[in-house]
């Protein structure tokens, strides 16, 4: 083979070569599947649940407006990124989840609260489907906050 022949292959490998990666889809981490337009969120804790409510646009407690960057930052993780699938573990109370630290249920979908994973501040969670997961955990400090805490500034 002619070197002119083989730079040609190599060549046309390389622009194909180039094509596939180009055209191949991106691949989307899996995320949660909870709901995507949420009405009601229901926190049960130790100390007591929270209901928060979408009326007109906006979210509510019982007692008034509710913060609209916290809620949103609970909605979240709704559809959080799944970093890690651990199936059905034997024993959930090895990670925090029988009983669980605490329920959040979107509209009708919930998901249980277990404890930290330290190295990588990722949390597990019991999906409905009953396997547990890790997620980033940018929400566990919401869960403990008094309902007061969660009011709209006036």
């Amino acid at each position: 083979m002619s070197l002119h022949r083989a730079l040609l292959l190599l060549g046309v490998g390389i622009v194909l070569a180039a094509g596939l990666l180009w055209t191949a889809p991106s691949r989307e981490p899996p995320r949660l599947q909870g709901p995507r337009h949420v009405q009601q969120i229901h926190i049960q804790r130790p100390r007591g649940g929270l209901d928060l409510e979408r009326r007109g646009g906006r979210w509510r407690l019982s007692t008034g407006a509710a913060d609209p960057r916290r809620v949103e930052r609970l909605l979240q993780l709704a559809r959080a990124v799944v970093r890690r699938d651990l199936g059905r573990p034997p024993d959930l109370r090895e990670l925090g989840l029988d009983p669980p630290r605490a329920r959040i249920r979107f509209d009708h979908w919930e998901i249980a609260v277990g404890r930290d994973e330290p190295i990588h501040h990722r949390r597990y969670l019991l999906t409905p489907d009953g396997r547990v997961l890790l997620v980033d955990d940018r929400f566990s400090d919401l869960l403990y906050l008094p309902a007061a805490s969660w009011l709209a500034a006036p």
